[in-house]
């Protein structure tokens, strides 16, 4: 499988663009975070949930 190709970051030099890419990311706020966390906590119970019904 190959991956995404990664985002296009504005930056002239290497350094730029990581600094860049890590302003974006630490700027995502935390209940969005919260969020997402929750949606992934949820699927893996129901994955896990549906396993342990197949299993018995």
């Amino acid at each position: 499988m190959k991956p995404l190709p990664s985002p296009d970051v504005p930056g002239n030099t290497d350094w730029e663009r990581f600094d860049n890419a890590v302003s974006i990311v630490l700027r995502v706020p935390k209940e969005a975070l919260l969020v997402d966390d929750a949606k992934r906590k949820a699927k893996f119970r129901r994955k896990r949930t549906r396993a342990t019904k197949k299993a018995t």
